[in-house]
This record gives structure tokens, sequence and C-alpha cells, in this order.
């Protein structure tokens, strides 16, 4: 493919039943992020789409990557008439999602159907509903939202629906350049940053799959890289105890978090990538994080009770 474009959404559904629409406690929420690979050949004229949502954005992410690089090496997708979505699953989980991760979940869709969720995780059924009605609608996805809640005010089931969304990644190819901008909106500051990539040498084509794993890294680095600094504090004041199972993982985020940052700094290797602003240091990330979690954590009052 010589063109791509492409956006990482962010969602949140807040479902509940019109008599009761101002409790929020008896809501129904279903949150997730999605993305949309469109796959076109103008040689054979062929088409496909697929819709990935996921708990993780930087999974998401990855297996869009796995998606376009399976079909620019061995062309259309659908009309293999199978293809192995649970290998790709495989390929695309890290070693430490699936340890560290149990509440994860992630799913699939083609043509309005869903094609693929992780065996034993629940995809919550409105999301199914939201996706059929987005393929069988002409106009944008923002229509398919109403639509559904149209369909079950039809069905007797009425609710009343809220939609936040929000843009975390967005993906531009053209010319045999990557233009990539990452958007992680925290609960007190939203950090930004763009690169382009262009292919080491110059006549080169660009590796499109390449460019959207070099996104998963920052959107995965960044997010541990908060949760690194504040473990970091919670184990310096005993909220985290040594040799607890808790402690094992802190300890297993960090040196994940330390291969991230080893993964960027070797990108130039297979990449020609331009940062604005400058490249993020994960390191240096979690030190600020630890730095803010000194602030708001702090050790036990005299009655015991922990301060945040």
């Amino acid at each position: 493919m010589k063109s791509f474009n492409a956006s990482l959404l962010r969602e949140k559904f807040t479902i509940s039943d019109p008599k009761h629409a101002d409790r929020e406690d008896l809501a129904t929420i279903a949150v997730s992020n999605r993305m949309v690979v469109d796959l076109t050949n103008p040689q054979s004229k062929s088409h496909e789409r697929y819709i990935i949502r996921g708990q993780n954005m930087h999974t998401v992410v990855r297996m869009a990557a796995y998606i376009i690089d399976e079909y620019e090496t061995g062309g259309p997708i659908a009309a293999r008439g199978f293809f192995n979505w649970q290998k790709a699953w495989e390929e695309v989980l890290t070693d430490h999602e699936y340890r560290y991760n149990p509440e994860r979940w992630f799913a699939i869709y083609h043509n309005g159907k869903r094609i693929f969720e992780e065996l034993g995780k629940d995809v919550h059924p409105f999301l199914d509903m939201i996706e059929k009605c987005d393929f069988s609608n002409k106009q944008t996805y923002d229509y398919a939202v109403p639509m559904a809640q149209e369909l079950l005010k039809q069905a007797g089931k009425p609710i009343d629906l809220k939609y936040d969304s929000n843009v975390a990644l967005n993906i531009v190819v053209e010319k045999n350049e990557a233009r990539v901008g990452v958007i992680l909106r925290g609960s007190s500051k939203t950090t930004t940053f763009n690169f382009l990539g262009r292919p080491r040498l110059p006549k080169e084509p660009l590796d499109i799959a390449l460019c959207l794993n070099t996104a998963a890294l920052f959107l995965e680095g960044i997010q541990l890289a908060f949760t690194v600094g504040m473990n970091e504090q919670k184990l310096k004041i005993g909220i985290i105890a040594r040799q607890t199972d808790e402690h094992m993982q802190a300890r297993a985020e960090k040196d994940r978090l330390e291969m991230l940052q080893d993964e960027i700094g070797n990108l130039g290797t297979v990449l020609d990538i331009h940062y604005r602003p400058e490249r993020p240091d994960l390191l240096k990330l979690a030190a600020k994080a630890e730095a803010k979690a000194r602030t708001i954590i702090v050790p036990p009052d005299e009655e015991g009770e922990w301060v945040t």
C-alpha cells in the first residue's frame, strides 16, 4: 500500500435505564480502544476493512500492524477463506501482558461481525451492536451510536446513552513517509508528540507495519512509565510489600520499561525517524511520575491510615 490513514480512538459508553439516568452507580460502562484498518490495492481493486477493539491501546495498534504486514506480504486476507486469527493473536500478545494483565480482552470485526475474540475473555455485547450498526449504515461512524440507541428503543429496550471519545493516535502515510501523532491524556496532563518515519534507503518502500509498531512502543512505554514511577514510591513507603506477588509484578514492569527504552533507542537502525518535540525518554518519564507520586502518596498517619 502506498498510502494509509488511521486513528486510534479511546471510547467510553455509559448505558443507563432512562428512569435512572442520573444514577451513575446503576449505569453499565463499556470502555474500548478502537482502530479501523482499511486495506486497499489499486492494482487489483481489492478492499478489506477490519475493526480492532481491545482493552489496551498498544495491543490494538500491534494487531493493526500485523494485519497490514500480512496483507502486504500475502495478499488479501478475507479471500483466503480461512485465516488463523488465534495464531495472529498469540504473536501480537506480549509475554508481559499475558502474565500480568488477566483482565485483558480483545476483538476483531469484519463486515459488522465479530470474527475473533480471545477465548475466555468477555467482549461487551453493546460493542458488537455498534459495529453492526456502523457496517449497515452509509454514514460516518458517529451515526452508529444513535442508531444503536434507536434500535434498542424500537425493540422495547430504551436506554440513556452517554458517549465520550478522544483520539490517542493518528497515522498518515503518503509519498513514502509516515506522519504519526501520539496523544495520551492523563488526569492532569496531556502528553503529545509526533514523529516522521521514512525508509533508511531512498528507494526502499516504507514499512507501514514498522511505523505502527513504533507507535505501539511509545503508547505502551509512556503509560507504563507512569505505573513504574508510582510503584517506586509505593515500594519505598511500604504500600507494596517486598517479596510479594505485587512486588514481583512491579519489578517485571520496570524490566519491561527498560526493554522498551532499548527498543526505542534502536529504532534508528531500521527507520529514518525524526521527532517533534524530542524523543520521549521513558526512564525520565518514570522518574517524573515517581516525583509526582511523592506529593500524593505519603506514609501512613498516626492511626495507620494511608494518606493520598
